[in-house]
């Protein structure tokens, strides 16, 4: 079983039930990594890299993203909560399936394409983000706020508890 720690390089590993809680990644980088019932609670990923992972059946709560870079990242059946999403210093082609993701903050980011399918998105901002093409097919967004988006092509088939203001947000 791997130690990880701050300033390391993983690549090409699988990590199972590691409980990472307060922790520090920080300037870790991790590519092609896939972490399977991880516990990431106030985990701190400050300057972190994340490229090509997969994150299943993960606890994700109060994550420290200050300059964390997000490509080509997998989120299933993950509990993400409280995460300021809009911290990174880049998020690219992110993808949540079935993850439960409650108070984050996507505000000023370009998330084209991103889905979210059968997720439960709650109270999450969307305020000026790039939701072109996005994919909210059966995601329940309770509580959700979009504001000054870019939603055109997005896909909201079978999604439900959403409010759209169709004055503040660009929908086509």
């Amino acid at each position: 079983m791997y130690e990880i720690s701050p300033n390391s390089c993983y690549e090409d590993t699988i990590f199972k039930s590691l409980d990472l809680g307060k922790k520090s990644l920080k300037k870790s980088v991790f590519d092609e990594v896939v972490f399977e019932s991880c516990h990431f609670v106030e985990t701190d990923w400050s300057q972190a890299q994340f490229q090509g992972c997969r994150f299943k059946n993960c606890n994700m709560s109060l994550i420290n993203l200050k300059e964390c870079r997000l490509q080509q990242i997998v989120f299933e059946e993950c509990k993400i909560v409280g995460l300021d999403f809009y911290r990174c210093d880049k998020v690219l082609h992110v993808s949540f399936f079935n993850s439960l993701l409650q108070t984050c903050n996507f505000s000023d980011l370009k998330l084209q394409g991103t889905s979210f399918a059968g997720s439960r998105v709650r109270e999450a901002y969307f305020t000026n983000t790039d939701l072109s093409e996005a994919n909210f097919t059966d995601t329940d967004l309770l509580g959700s706020t979009f504001h000054q988006c870019n939603l055109g092509s997005a896909d909201f088939s079978s999604a439900r508890n959403y409010y759209i203001d169709l004055h503040t947000n660009k929908v086509k």
